[in-house]
């Protein structure tokens, strides 16, 4: 019993990782590594872009309801920049 909890922790150890350095850490996060995701010549790209137009909208009250203010919102799409 002994040994089975002495080999138990010992797998549970961690072994030693192995550090890397920082050239290989921005080497891994260059733009090209990426440029497969977004492929500038691809023929159904599609874009859009949305405005969020949010307005309020004062409703007034009388002698036996207070007024009060409504807030709405619309989405639009629009021309990207």
């Amino acid at each position: 019993m002994k040994r089975l909890l002495i080999l138990t922790a010992l797998l549970l150890i961690p072994t030693s990782a192995h550090a890397i350095t920082w050239a290989e850490f921005f080497d891994a996060i260059k733009e090209h590594k990426y440029d497969h995701l977004f492929p500038v010549h691809a023929t159904n790209k599609t874009v859009t872009c949305i405005q969020i137009v949010s307005w309020e909208e004062y409703v007034e009250g009388s002698g036996h309801y207070r007024g009060y203010v409504r807030e709405q919102q619309t989405k639009r799409h629009i021309p990207c920049p």
